[in-house]
Parts: structure tokens; sequence; C-alpha cells
């Protein structure tokens, strides 16, 4: 299967697109994974934060424990704007670009480049084995009629007039592969809260939301790995979007597309 197939593999009926003045995006992640790196030295890091510094100013080290490694800590380098809404996590294994400020594909795509090219000059990382991209939605209403957001498809119980005002939270993960493209697809009902940690100033949201968590990768083994170039990097990424929307547009109801959104 080529890479063209790759990117055109679901074929669904979706609406036209719209852009929303307040998208129930919460979070969008973007990840590159390659081989593991020696070292990520203080010389390094000087580097990129020189390249990074206009959009990423704020720079903190991180650590965090290895599942299954005993005591063993992994450490990551975080380039930050001084709102904390863009971030760059750069660990041995990945970079990842996440922003809490969505505004559309086109600024993501564009600060992805920046990041992209700062890691390509400084790092030059080896055996790209995964490139990843998540848009994470959480979509609020006041009275908690999600079949006025997604389609019936996904709400499953919650779409039976009888079960509906009894069901406080509903969890569902679905996996689809289609060669080297990978899909998750989380959604579901909860009471309250976010599946994204809040920042240090803010409180935890309260409403109930219903959850529509659309992850879209596609994995590089054996030959099919490639040194990390930005123009292949970013041209699988504006692939890997197409599908996410694709997914988003068929998930999500007229009704809230209409009134939601503006053309």
């Amino acid at each position: 299967m080529t890479e063209h197939q790759a990117s055109i593999w679901l074929d669904l009926d979706v609406v036209p697109r719209k852009v929303f003045p307040v998208p129930p995006i919460t979070i969008v992640i973007c990840q590159i994974r390659f081989r593991q790196l020696v070292e990520l030295s203080s010389q390094t890091i000087t580097k990129l934060q020189k390249k990074l510094t206009e959009l990423f100013p704020d720079v903190t080290k991180e650590q965090s424990s290895v599942p299954d490694a005993g005591s063993n800590q992994s450490t990551s380098w975080r380039f930050a704007d001084l709102e904390n809404n863009w971030a760059i996590t750069l660990g041995l294994e990945s970079v990842a670009l996440e922003t809490r400020a969505y505004v559309d594909f086109d600024l993501f795509r564009e600060r992805f480049a920046v990041a992209l090219s700062a890691i390509e000059t400084v790092i030059r990382p080896k055996l790209c084995t995964r490139i990843g991209l998540r848009y994470v939605n959480e979509f609020r209403e006041s009275d908690q009629q999600w079949q006025k957001c997604v389609r019936s498809e996904l709400l499953g119980l919650a779409a039976v007039q009888e079960f509906n005002p009894y069901i406080t939270q509903t969890i569902s993960q679905t996996h689809l592969t289609n060669g080297d493209d990978r899909i998750t697809i989380g959604h579901g009902i909860f009471p309250f809260g976010s599946v994204v940690s809040p920042k240090p100033d803010e409180m935890p949201l309260q409403t109930p939301f219903y959850l529509l968590d659309i992850d879209v990768a596609r994995e590089f083994t054996g030959p099919s790995r490639f040194d990390i170039r930005k123009d292949k990097v970013m041209r699988i990424i504006e692939e890997l979007h197409k599908t996410e929307s694709r997914l988003f547009w068929w998930s999500i109801t007229p009704e809230f597309a209409s009134e939601h959104g503006e053309r």
C-alpha cells in the first residue's frame, strides 16, 4: 500500500468544513518518535533554546518515572511560551508539539515546522519510527443532550431515550489499522473535569462533557524507517490531519456544525 493510499483509506460522508469561533478542542499534540539519542547535552539544549526562544522562551527540565523500571528516571526538556499555551517537549526518543490554544491547522503546522527545523538542524535525529497527530475534543452542553453534538453511532446506550437520563459515564475505545496507519478513537460521557490536566493557574471544570479523542498515526518499521527530513515529515502530518479531519466531521452532527460553526 502506498502512502497516498494510506492517507485516503477512510471513505466517509462528511459535511462541508467550517471554522469554529470557539472550537471544542482541549489540546492538540503532534509527536515524532525516532531512534534513541545517546544524550541531550547542555550545549545541545542551549543551541535549541537560541533557535526557539522567539516562540518558546520558557525552558524547563522535567523528569518522570519510567514504568516497570524501578527508580529509573526519564529526562525531557520543555520549551513553552509565556502563557503556557504552546509547548515543545523533547526527550531521547521523541519530540512533540502541543497547544491548548488551537486556532486552526495552518497555525499549528507553521509552529511545528519551526520546531522541526530547529530539531533537524541541531540534533539531526535518525530513523523515524512513528508520527502521530492527536486531537482531544470535549463537548460541553448545559442540557447534556449529547445527541445534538455527536452521531448516535458513537453514543451507544446514551442515544436510547430510556437510558439517557440515568447515564453518568460511558467510556469506549476503538482501534483501526490499515497497513502502517493506526487510528485510536476514545469517546464517552464524563461527569466533570477534563482528560487534560489543567494549567497550574486554572481550576478543573466541574461540568459534564462528551469526549472525542482522535489519535491518528503512521508507524515505520524496518526499511520503511527514514532519517527525519522536514519536507517528508510535514507531508505526512498533513496526510494524518486529513484523516483526522474527516473523522471529526463524520463524528459530529450537522446540527452542532450549523449552530457552532461558520464557513
